[in-house]
């Protein structure tokens, strides 16, 4: 799932997303449409997880976050200043989990784009 990550690209919508004022803690971060719609694309192939995620078991949710460790979180600390790294990683695990196992509940339930 992660062989065509953007990793510069990430990097440059988490420092976009991680001000210093997020750093610092006296501000929440926030991740708008835009940002959003790049950080799928740079995550995704197309723009959004593929449909095998959708309905994926414990055991492959599990694979899934291990994969995205291994392959995002983890090299994008290099990328990225040690003071916002830690927010950036955190930011992204939330985002991942919304595109991948929340939405494709939503769309499940809805019967919709969630």
């Amino acid at each position: 799932m992660f062989e065509s990550v953007n990793l510069a690209a990430l990097a440059n919508i988490a420092q976009s997303v991680i001000t210093p004022e997020v750093a610092t803690g006296t501000k929440a971060w926030r991740v708008d449409s835009h940002q959003r719609h790049r950080l799928y694309h740079a995550l995704f192939p197309r723009g959004k997880p593929g449909p095998d995620v959708e309905g994926a078991s414990p055991e492959d949710q599990n694979a899934l976050l291990s994969q995205f460790t291994a392959c995002v979180a983890s090299p994008l600390i290099e990328f990225l200043p040690p003071a916002i790294a830690p927010f950036a990683v955190l930011m992204l695990y939330e985002e991942f989990v919304k595109a991948v196992f929340i939405q494709s509940v939503l769309q499940v339930e809805t019967g919709g784009e969630g």
